[in-house]
């Protein structure tokens, strides 16, 4: 286990230290760092906080910490739900300024959009097919759409289908 430093280098720990150690490696542990960040920055052995991390007192205080934690959270989130409506209030002002750049307008449409689960899409995917096609198989694609807009009662005109004429490499049509 990593040695604290004791005035007197008896050997013996003093109780404070100890204290002030596992209450520092359970505040540690609630923010999320690993034994071996909180091993770094506190100056002791892996082995030291996980030994303390998971003994039992330790591990009352991390529930205390989290029970603290999650009832803050509730708390904050409550505060922004009030808040909710008189910035509403505000956007709405806001778009409706035409002394606002449009800029600031599109910017805080999308932060509001992207809040309330409509995400901006920052990659398309998409997949691209080639095909060859005939003339046979073109004309039956437009035979079976002409059906499909009659059948839907789309009007639909008929149209014809002239074949591209294609020379042979190196010579010109």
């Amino acid at each position: 286990m990593g040695r604290l430093a004791t005035e007197d280098r008896s050997g013996k720990y003093e109780l404070q230290q100890v204290q002030d150690l596992h209450r520092e490696i359970a505040r540690l542990v609630i923010v999320g760092h690993s034994n071996i960040k909180i091993a770094d920055t506190l100056n002791v052995s892996p082995a030291c906080v996980s030994y303390t991390r998971n003994s039992t007192l330790v591990k009352g205080e991390i529930a205390r910490l989290q029970g603290e934690r999650d009832s803050n959270a509730v708390d904050i989130g409550g505060e922004l739900q009030a808040l909710a409506p008189l910035a509403k209030d505000i956007l709405e002002e806001c778009m409706s300024n035409p002394e606002i750049p449009m800029h600031t307008k599109l910017r805080a449409a999308a932060d509001v959009l992207d809040r309330s689960g409509h995400p901006k899409q920052s990659m398309i995917k998409g997949h691209i097919a080639h095909a060859l096609l005939t003339i046979e198989d073109i004309q039956d694609m437009q035979k079976r759409a002409t059906e499909c807009g009659r059948r839907a009662g789309i009007v639909v005109t008929e149209t014809e289908v002239v074949p591209a004429i294609t020379a042979p490499v190196g010579e010109e049509v």
